[in-house]
């Protein structure tokens, strides 16, 4: 598979063309609209060619697949350029800048008759994949609480005023928690969504940072409480600042993810899975499976190519990033009301 690159931040040269490589396909072109980024990236990176266009990278090349990583403010207008021209399309979190816009292409999408990924990649890790088979499987009885945790000591957004939607913690981090805590039960239904988010230290930075007042608009920590129609119950936490000691590798990178069942319990990072035997014993097992959370990107691609290859749209996406959209929308109304 050819694939094209809109957008050449760290995240498209150190995570997109390691994992496009390890999946057999092919990063034929980079783009980006700040002029010599591309051309400096392609070179470093080993690709043939650079444009500062997608208009133009789609006329002049024969990409499969058109994968989006520019700020999420553009992923609604490349994604539909790129289905028009009959290309498959890979949107980087967050899919698009609002839940309409999402719809909206994947409603492109299904019309054109091509693939597309969109959102985290996470669900394509082979830890996060076991554990929703045993959930299927019933191994965990009826899953009636998920609690997520993510821990960031110094790591405040950057307060950006001149943009129009969110740009806090829910907008760039919890959507990973959020697409994964789906694909895991299967995409129910929201009941309700309470939430209350804090911009303590991304306000007090952007004062000493800049010397102007910060807009109020970014958040630096969120506390959700999500009710689903399946009867689970989701608690949210997602801090980028606080006092507290260094988080460990997957606190700051990931985050904790636990999932409470009537016949069992499991942690994701590493898997490990709990049962409370009849004795009051406990069984504790660590199945034997890849817990890596950079080889995220490799396992998504090699989804998407076998999808393409076989005509068929990748489970759970893009409905399931339309619902991720719609509830990070939901959760900032919730906030809001609390104010």
């Amino acid at each position: 598979m050819k694939v094209a690159i809109v957008g050449c931040g760290h995240v498209a040269t150190h995570e997109h063309i390691p994992g496009i490589r390890r999946a057999g396909g092919e990063v034929v072109a980079l783009v980006d609209s700040q002029p010599g980024r591309a051309s400096a990236a392609a070179a470093a990176s080993g690709v043939p060619a650079a444009f500062e266009s997608s208009a133009e990278m789609l006329a002049r090349t024969k990409a499969d697949v058109v994968a989006v990583c520019a700020p999420p403010e553009a992923h609604h207008a490349v994604a539909l350029e790129a289905i028009a021209a009959g290309r498959h399309v890979y949107l980087e979190k967050p899919p698009t800048a609002s839940a309409d816009q999402i719809a909206e292409v994947a409603r492109a999408a299904t019309q054109a008759g091509v693939c597309l990924l969109a959102g985290s990649h996470h669900p394509y890790r082979a830890n996060v994949r076991l554990l929703r088979e045993k959930i299927r499987a019933g191994e965990l009885g009826t899953v009636y609480a998920v609690d997520c945790f993510k821990l960031r000591r110094a790591a405040a957004p950057a307060d950006r005023p001149d943009l129009t939607q969110p740009q806090g913690v829910a907008f760039f981090s919890s959507v990973h928690r959020l697409d994964v805590v789906l694909y895991l039960l299967g995409n129910p239904g929201v009941l309700s969504v309470s939430a209350r988010t804090y911009g303590h230290f991304v306000n007090a930075e952007t004062v000493r940072r800049t010397g102007r007042p910060a807009s109020g608009a970014i958040e630096d920590t969120l506390i959700a409480l999500i009710q689903f129609d399946n009867g689970c119950t989701l608690t949210l936490r997602d801090m980028h600042a606080a006092h507290m000691e260094e988080p460990n590798h997957m606190q700051c990178w990931f985050g904790d993810l636990t999932v409470f069942g009537t016949r069992g319990g499991a942690r994701l990072h590493p898997l490990t899975l709990f049962e409370t035997l009849p004795d009051g014993g406990q069984r504790v097992a660590e199945p034997a499976v890849s817990n890596d959370l950079h080889d995220s990107h490799y396992p998504a691609y090699r989804c998407l190519f076998e999808c393409i290859r076989e005509g068929r749209q990748p489970e759970g996406s893009p409905e399931r990033a339309v619902l991720t959209m719609r509830l990070i929308e939901a959760i900032y109304s919730a906030a809001a009301a609390v104010r």
